[in-house]
C-alpha cells in the first residue's frame, strides 16, 4: 500500500511540474514551444527582453521589452513594459506605465476596453476591428497619452 501511495504521489508531482513551465524568458501554465517565443496558456513575463511574442491565453508582462510584434489571443496586462512593434490582442488591455506603438484589437464579438494609466503611452493608433463603436472604449487616465487616433471606439478621459 505504501508503494502504491509513493507511485501515485510521484505521478502527481511530475504532472504538476510539467503544467508550469519556466524558460529563461517567461513562465506559462501550459506549453511553451521550444526555441520559440510562442506560449500556449496564461503567461507571465517579468524583466525580460524578447524580439517578439505570441501567447494563446492571457499575458501578464512587467518591466520588460518586446522589440517586435506582440500577438495575444486573450487579455493583456502590462506594467512598466515597452512593446515597440505592433500589438494585436483579442481582448481587453490594462496598462500601467507601459509604452506601445500601434494597438489592434481583433474581433472577438464582444465590447473591449483599453485602460491606460500611470503615464502609459500609445504613440500610434488604436484600432478595434469589430463590435459597435460606442461599445469599444479607450480609457485614458493618470497623465497617460494617446498620440494617434482611435478607430471604431471612443475615448474616455479621466
Amino acid at each position: 500500500m505504501k508503494m502504491r501511495a509513493l507511485i501515485l504521489n510521484s505521478v502527481f508531482l511530475l504532472s504538476a511540474m510539467s503544467a508550469t513551465l519556466v524558460n529563461a524568458d517567461c513562465s506559462v501554465i501550459g506549453f511553451h514551444q521550444p526555441d520559440s517565443f510562442i506560449y500556449n496558456g496564461p503567461t507571465t513575463c517579468d524583466i525580460v527582453n524578447l524580439p517578439e511574442i505570441i501567447v494563446h491565453g492571457t499575458l501578464f508582462i512587467s518591466s520588460s521589452t518586446i522589440s517586435g510584434n506582440t500577438i495575444i489571443r486573450g487579455l493583456l496586462n502590462a506594467t512598466g513594459a515597452t512593446l515597440s512593434g505592433n500589438t494585436e490582442v483579442s481582448g481587453s488591455i490594462v496598462s500601467s506605465g507601459s509604452v506601445f506603438s500601434n494597438i489592434n484589437i481583433t474581433d472577438n464579438h464582444s465590447p473591449d476596453t483599453i485602460t491606460l494609466s500611470n503615464n502609459s503611452i500609445v504613440s500610434g493608433d488604436i484600432t478595434f476591428e469589430g463590435g459597435i463603436p460606442g461599445n469599444n472604449k479607450v480609457i485614458i487616465e493618470s497623465n497617460s497619452k494617446l498620440h494617434g487616433k482611435v478607430n471604431n471606439g471612443i475615448i474616455i478621459n479621466r
